[in-house]
């Protein structure tokens, strides 16, 4: 315990060094306070952008869910595959480029900017501040449930005392030296959640001697952990088994936390060599996530702890497995993947707020924009927090709505307002209001999130084509 608890200080310790360091770096104009000068070169642009969108979702979340799924989570693979292709090959290159141009450092700005700044253009960037707020304050709430549940398991700290600390940890170095403290300590934060799940899934694989014996022991216990299908049998339950694991990676483009660092990008060359980067990172942590899970279903289902609530496997076999200061490390890149993806999405949302208070009220630039800004980050931490510590939901699904819901009304009218030469304000508040509607409507349906993502986009096209033949022209095309 002492062993861990040290390791796990030292993390802490690292972050607020780093916030304090950040802290020193000027934070005077709009581009310094939320997109850090736009200055970040490869590594850290890849390794802050997958640790941001990247979370206490794969650390707990996709542990519990390969657990519980088996072997049909590898689609998460191809999933994040599709979404960083999304992001990294289609979006950055020209999102960087027309952000610049526009002089756009938050998403809202950057739908009013390229939409010609009209009163329907004032009213689009309103809505999507409004989504982009609400449901980043969930995703927040959700990796704070995710710290409580961490902390709690393996000190003597219950599940609201992990959550108010980790919160407190997480705001105090957000606040301090913002979008670089938080783009710097996802560079240390990725590599610790590296660490965790390449080191811990090799010791279990080893232990329990090879993958041979691992997917035997699967197979002996349900026959269906073991099928890349689930077990299902027909072509449309095969599918419904696929689709639903795809279909999140057409939502990264929707992410606010992770299109900011696109644009922070300081050149060509840095686009260039990250998405490499990341989507090695990628493959490897969510290859360990689900390992593990599959690892602690086939040989640790009745340690009482994970049967209870499997999310908390990492933690509980880090702890059995590992030596003390390993453990601790471990313990540390579960908080890390929580922080690396809560400070982002905080200084997100308080960004969005701010940005759109200058942009509605027409200011230049608010006068004390940073106390502005750190005033908000305080204010919708201790909000998250307050709904975190109501009750302990399930991560993976809580993750999976927030996501989804930024996705879904988000997504298609970045992907529009980026493509499209001349997007047009009116087809862009449409497909906000009817991606971000249908998000709360249709969430008992399977493929909630392809009805709202393709809704949006349909919506979008749709009014563009027929706002184009009203003016007599021809519809915009991709440049």
């Amino acid at each position: 315990m002492l062993m861990t608890l040290l390791a796990f200080a030292v993390y802490s310790i690292a972050v607020l060094c780093i916030g304090l360091w950040a802290a020193r770096k000027p934070q005077h104009t709009t581009e310094e306070i939320h997109l850090g000068n736009r200055e970040h070169g490869a590594w850290t642009s890849a390794l802050s952008t997958s640790a941001s969108t990247e979370s206490g979702f794969v650390l707990l979340g996709m542990v519990g869910m390969a657990y519980t799924q088996g072997v049909s989570c590898f689609w998460m693979i191809a999933a994040g595959l599709i979404g960083y292709a999304l992001n990294w090959l289609v979006l950055a290159p020209k999102l960087r480029e027309k952000s610049i141009a526009l002089g756009a450092v938050t998403i809202p700005e950057f739908i009013y900017f390229s939409t010609g700044r009209t009163a329907v253009s004032k009213i689009s960037s309103s809505l999507a501040a409004f989504f982009a707020v609400i449901f980043l304050m969930t995703y927040v709430s959700a990796q704070f449930v995710a710290a409580g549940k961490a902390l709690s398991s393996q000190f003597p700290l219950s599940y609201s005392t992990g959550v108010i600390l980790a919160a407190a940890l997480i705001a105090f170095y957000a606040v301090l030296g913002g979008f670089r403290a938080v783009s710097w300590t996802d560079n240390l934060q990725a590599v610790i959640m590296l660490f965790a799940l390449v080191v811990l899934p090799a010791i279990i694989v080893h232990k329990i001697g090879g993958f041979a014996h691992l997917f035997s022991a699967l197979q002996a216990k349900d026959q269906s952990l073991v099928s890349f299908t689930a077990g299902a049998s027909g072509l449309k339950d095969k599918l419904l088994i696929i689709l639903p694991w795809l279909m999140i990676g057409i939502a990264y483009p929707g992410q606010p936390h992770g299109i900011a660092r696109l644009m922070a990008a300081k050149d060509k060359t840095a686009l260039r060599k990250a998405p490499v980067i990341a989507m090695i990172w990628m493959v490897v942590i969510y290859t360990g996530a689900i390992i593990l899970g599959l690892a602690a279903r086939a040989y640790y289902e009745n340690l009482g702890e994970i049967a209870s609530d499997p999310e908390t496997a990492l933690p509980v076999l880090a702890v059995r497995l590992m030596p003390g200061i390993f453990a601790g490390i471990t313990l540390a890149a579960i908080v890390a993947a929580i922080s690396s993806t809560a400070d982002s999405q905080l200084l997100a949302a308080s960004s969005t707020i701010i940005s759109s208070i200058r942009d509605y009220f027409k200011f230049p630039e608010l006068k004390h924009e940073l106390i502005f800004t750190r005033t908000a980050i305080i204010t919708l931490a201790g909000i998250s927090t307050y709904f975190a510590l109501l009750q302990t939901q399930i991560v993976f699904r809580f993750v999976l709505y927030a996501f989804f819901g930024l996705g879904g009304s988000l997504g298609p009218v970045i992907l529009y307002c980026t493509l499209i030469k001349k997007p047009r304000p009116l087809p862009s508040l449409l497909g906000i209001a009817v991606g971000g509607i249908l998000t709360f409507l249709v969430q008992s349906f399977t493929l909630n999130f392809l009805i709202c993502f393709f809704a949006g986009s349909l919506t979008i096209l749709v009014s563009h084509m027929i706002a184009a033949a009203k003016d007599g022209t021809k519809s915009q095309t991709i440049d």
